[in-house]
């Protein structure tokens, strides 16, 4: 590995070589799988904002922008609401993150809110087509992991999350080179620094690991700054203080940032959640389900569970969580929601279950332990440089008199194994039932909603991106034309 700032071949800075590979990428360039799985992960990230619009901090922000006012250009996903383009950025890649369903890159960080929301704000302000939203969506995502796996160590946080809101919204806005170099020199330069050891508490913050909302915005601010001719380091990722410093990482691999550009696309390890929760959460969750499907288990005769999870994820032991956000986080709570056969959805966020004594006593039985086995895997050579694929998890679960122990090393949606992924369908009912939560009683909603997973699944076609942004609220009533 190269672990320290080289030219290489190509005589340029690192930083210049992924811009150029930006400026030059066309959607003919992405193969397609890429584009499929591209259209899948924005349909979730729709789908992961809808749920997002009705909770706290839904509401904060919804209040807080229509005191700040600003041109309405841009749509709030779920809402009448519209504002300018860096605040529509801001507002809708939180809400994609609100409920903390939206997808996980390597089982440990977020993307996708970021590398939608801040090309598809541009993209409804300037009339750009589906196919420029793919590009800058793939785009948005690919240099934003590639920034991350090579940054070596233990950093903690989402900082390098903004890359992916520079990028998409850069390709979107075709910043030229300088432009580009520029923005990123700016974005990077006010990331959010890697504080998830204070935010995700306990008590676990609105913040949590990081404010996807504040990437987003930087992503579009730092390109709007960029094109007035502002400036920013142009050589951003490279060097001993490099973007890599700031991540707190111990070293940076660059021939990883550039290793297979244009061939290997990040954006395929992206893996959907079907639980809205910590993705740590969500093999122990599975093994459980599964087993009372099973064994017909009453959850009235489980007596006890005990789970044991990654080091990581054992800290995760809240068993009556106060809000939201705290209720993504508790593995007693979700546990007990399994065991109650709540449909995932939003109203595994609610404060009615949230308040259900009956799933509160049942969190008491629930108790959290490290996997040995994780342990191992975790620091296996097989993991990648960031994150991890396989893991494990295991619960015990006594009942009727006897243990039933369930092991498993992949959850549900991981693309790492055929049988975990989530196919097309289950994408689409993910979709279904987070839209119909904003309006659930309406037919003009569900036909609105059907004809946007529509649109979305054959994005590529569509001409102006207005069209599909219009379909994004429930007091829009026409329903008229296809995609």
């Amino acid at each position: 590995m190269i672990l320290e700032r080289g030219n290489g071949e190509t005589g340029m800075s690192y930083t210049a070589r992924l811009a150029r590979f930006v400026i030059e990428t066309r959607f003919d360039d992405l193969p397609e799988k890429v584009v499929e799985k591209a259209k899948h992960l924005i349909l979730d990230t729709v789908a992961a904002s809808f749920g997002g619009i009705h909770t706290d901090i839904g509401g904060i922000l919804k209040s807080l922008f229509q005191e700040l006012g600003g041109k309405p250009e841009c749509t709030v996903v779920g809402s009448s609401q519209k504002t300018s383009c860096a605040h529509a950025a801001w507002i809708n890649s939180k809400l994609g993150n609100a409920l903390d369903v939206d997808d996980v890159f390597f089982n440990f960080s977020h993307f996708a809110p970021i590398s939608l929301y801040p090309a598809l704000a541009l993209a409804e302000r300037e009339g750009r087509s589906g196919k420029d939203l793919i590009t800058s969506v793939v785009l948005g995502y690919d240099l934003a992991a590639r920034v991350r796996v090579s940054a070596l160590g233990r950093s903690r946080g989402q900082t390098w999350t903004v890359v992916a809101g520079i990028v998409s919204a850069g390709k979107m806005m075709q910043l030229g080179q300088e432009e580009l170099l520029n923005a990123l020199g700016i974005g990077c330069a006010f990331a959010p620094v890697p504080a998830s050891r204070k935010s995700l508490g306990p008590p676990v913050t609105m913040v949590k690991y990081s404010d996807m909302g504040l990437a987003g915005f930087l992503g579009v601010i730092s390109c709007l700054m960029a094109k007035k001719g502002y400036t920013g380091s142009q050589d951003i990722f490279d060097g001993d203080y490099g973007f890599w410093k700031l991540l707190g990482a111990d070293l940076c691999a660059y021939d990883l940032m550039v290793d297979g550009l244009g061939k290997r696309w990040y954006i395929m390890e992206s893996a959907f959640k079907p639980y809205p929760c910590c993705r740590w959460i969500h093999i122990p969750l599975d093994l459980l389900r599964s087993l009372i499907d099973r064994e017909k288990l009453h959850r009235s005769e489980i007596h006890s569970v005990i789970v044991r999870v990654h080091p990581d994820a054992a800290s995760l032991t809240t068993n009556n969580p106060k809000d939201g956000v705290g209720a993504q986080f508790s593995i007693p709570y979700n546990i007990a929601l399994a065991a109650f056969g709540v449909p995932p959805g939003p109203q595994w966020q609610s404060i009615d279950l949230m308040h259900n004594e009956e799933i509160t006593n049942f969190a008491q039985k629930v108790k959290v332990e490290v996997e040995p086995e994780s342990v191992e895997i975790l620091n296996s050579d097989s993991q990648p440089t960031f994150g991890f694929t396989r893991s494990a998890a295991a619960i015990e679960v006594e009942a009727r008199g006897r243990k039933f122990v369930e092991r498993g090393n992949w959850a549900k949606g991981d693309p790492w194994q055929s049988e975990y992924v989530m196919s097309y369908k289950e994408l689409e009912n993910k979709f279904k039932v987070y839209a119909s939560s904003l309006a659930p009683l309406s037919d003009i909603w569900n036909k609105q909603t059907e004809r946007l997973g529509s649109m979305i699944n054959s994005l590529e076609r569509v001409q102006d991106i207005q069209e599909m942004t219009k379909l994004l609220c429930p007091a829009n009533k026409s329903l008229s034309g296809g995609p």
